[in-house]
């Protein structure tokens, strides 16, 4: 299924020395039911607070259908600061908000991650050895093996999108005469105002239907403490202890699942 790169881009900004590099969204990596969450570019002179709605839909053996969703808040200041939760995805019937995961931070300005852990109240910190940063974009290239159609733009939360459907044709699935090949369909809608993919959606007819769509955006600067860990976590430098990448890999998100022990790994 589809994963959400960590979004790293640069602007005309304090950003602007930065060595940028652009790259089209991972190829198809099979069937999968864990769905990631979306990373904010941390691009300077756009700030904004908005949630990232995620659902899914698939079918049990028994022919009854599974919605599971969950609702991330995300957050990026002036100075290209970006604030990400991740939240356990729940029943759709479920009406109180999701546990919370974890939280993501990150500072272009100092290439300090952090990843904030509420169930041991620890402060994960790694410092990128260099400035180099990695936008995703939908548009670069066309993925071999798949056919690419432009959906020409529209207009989501009050911002322009392009989008792009990517469509996959597998081995035919069964035998005999109800053997038919699987149709993977991957859907994005990106902003380049925001530098950001503000839908992307997943079709596969194996594990069912993932949507991931930023919603209630606000082009406001966001509290300045909402980048700050509670004075109850404990910091823990891991920098020196983990090999440091010159930039965030762009395709290690962490997983969007069930599990309250999932941890977020910045290679």
């Amino acid at each position: 299924m589809f994963r959400f790169a960590v979004l790293l881009a640069v602007a005309a900004s304090p950003l602007a020395a930065q060595m940028t590099t652009e790259v089209a969204p991972p190829q198809y990596a099979g069937p999968q039911t864990h769905v990631p969450g979306v990373f904010v570019t941390p691009i300077a002179n756009i700030p904004l607070t908005a949630v990232v709605d995620i659902s899914t839909m698939r079918t049990l053996p028994d022919g009854t259908t599974e919605l599971r969703r969950t609702a991330n808040h995300i957050a990026r200041s002036s100075s290209g600061k970006i604030y990400n939760e991740r939240r356990m995805l729940v029943p759709a019937a479920f009406q109180k908000q999701p546990p919370l995961l974890g939280i993501h931070t990150y500072d272009p300005q100092t290439r300090v991650s952090q990843n904030w852990t509420p169930f041991t109240d620890v402060v994960h910190t790694v410092t990128l050895s260099a400035r180099q940063v990695t936008e995703r974009k939908p548009f670069l290239v066309s993925v071999p093996g798949t056919t690419d159609q432009d959906l020409g733009t529209s207009t989501m939360s009050g911002v322009s999108v392009r989008g792009l459907r990517r469509t996959r044709e597998l081995s035919m699935q069964g035998t005999g005469p109800a053997a038919k090949p699987i149709h993977i369909t991957d859907e994005y809608w990106y902003s380049e105002d925001l530098h950001l993919i503000m839908l992307e959606k997943h079709d596969d007819p194996r594990t069912g239907e993932q949507i991931v769509s930023i919603i209630d955006v606000k082009t406001a600067e966001p509290p300045a403490q909402l980048f700050t860990p509670p004075s109850n976590y404990h910091v823990v430098d891991e920098t020196s202890t983990v090999q440091v990448r010159s930039n965030i890999d762009p395709f290690a998100s962490p997983p969007q699942t069930n599990a309250p022990t999932q941890t977020v790994n910045v290679r």
